[in-house]
């Protein structure tokens, strides 16, 4: 599997501030944060690259408060 878009974002209120989420790959290295002092609620976080996974993992997020969600979007690799 390639993830080549992701979007985080927490459901609280703008002015709120958020704790954060970290979006890690299989080996749970940090691939994206979303820390203070630039975490609100209500804001669209975006991350954009080419990140390939074996088969049957994937990338996992990390959240350190309540609210987040993802969207994720790529491509499956497979043979013709």
């Amino acid at each position: 599997m390639v993830v080549k878009d992701v979007r985080v974002w927490n459901t609280q209120l703008y002015y709120v501030g958020c704790l954060g989420c970290i979006l890690l790959d299989d080996s749970d290295a940090p691939m994206f944060t979303v820390t203070p002092p630039n975490c609100r609620g209500s804001v669209v976080y975006p991350w954009e690259g080419h990140q390939v996974f074996d088969t049957g993992l994937g990338p996992s997020l990390d959240v350190l408060d309540y609210g987040w969600s993802i969207r994720m979007s790529g491509y499956l690799l497979s043979l013709p």
